[in-house]
């Protein structure tokens, strides 16, 4: 398998036959980027990886019956290397001990709403549709906010869904948690209160077996860990 160095190489060596600037990194769809995370997850739990198959030397000949997905918005990994570096007893340096720590690009465009979308589906922002912060969207016949899911002019989130936004198909691809409701996995999703009955979050996380309200990241991780305990079965 290649290395993590070997890796850093492949990806910032990526000029798009030197259309792009340096110091600007394009994304490595289907290999080393974000959307093979999706796939990489049902993999773990014994499901059909149809995406990002560079990542399949990493599936261990033992699969686990518990997987977290972590998701920090706007941490990137070189910034994450130099903390690492950093701060040397910090815990995420026994998880790096431990296993893996792999590169991999985001979309583009690298905003919140539409990597969270790739996250969820697994596919490209070309295959999903979500493309920026604000789109002009057929079905609310209005430019739409869609982070809370407003129209332009109205602040009050979720007005696109009474719009004309169904929530349950405005996202051609399925979700992760609802391809992994089919191998029995039931998916937890924990997140701030202030966004969990969100619109967007109704779109990313449909399929989940349950949705946990915190209130701050220590909150989060009492939570990660009394979930772990009392969950029956695959998660």
């Amino acid at each position: 398998m290649i290395t993590r160095k070997g890796i850093e190489q492949k990806l910032l060596s990526n000029r798009l036959h030197g259309l792009l600037p340096e110091g600007l990194i394009a994304p490595d769809y289907a290999g080393y980027s974000i959307d093979s995370i999706p796939s990489f997850i049902r993999g773990l739990f014994g499901g059909r990886v149809d995406r990002g198959e560079v990542l399949l030397p990493l599936l261990p000949s033992d699969l686990p019956q518990r997987v977290i997905l972590l998701i920090l918005d706007g941490m990137g990994y070189m910034h994450l290397t130099r903390l690492l570096s950093q701060f040397p007893d910090m815990f995420l340096n026994r998880l790096v001990d431990r296993g893996e720590m792999l590169p991999l690009t985001s979309v583009f465009p690298a905003t919140t709403a539409t990597a969270l979308v790739s996250l969820s589906t697994g596919v490209t922002p070309q295959e999903h549709g979500m493309l920026g912060y604000r789109l002009y969207l057929k079905e609310t016949s209005a430019i739409t906010n869609m982070i809370n899911l407003s129209l332009l002019g109205n602040g009050a989130s979720d007005t696109a869904l009474k719009a004309g936004i169904d929530e349950k198909t405005f996202l051609a691809p399925p979700t992760l948690f609802e391809l992994l409701r089919a191998l029995d996995v039931r998916s937890h999703v924990i997140m701030n209160k202030n966004i969990a009955k969100s619109g967007l979050s109704h779109l990313l996380y449909n399929g989940a077996a349950k949705m946990h309200k915190v209130v701050n990241l220590s909150d989060m991780l009492v939570v990660t860990r009394k979930t772990l305990n009392e969950v029956k079965g695959k998660a």
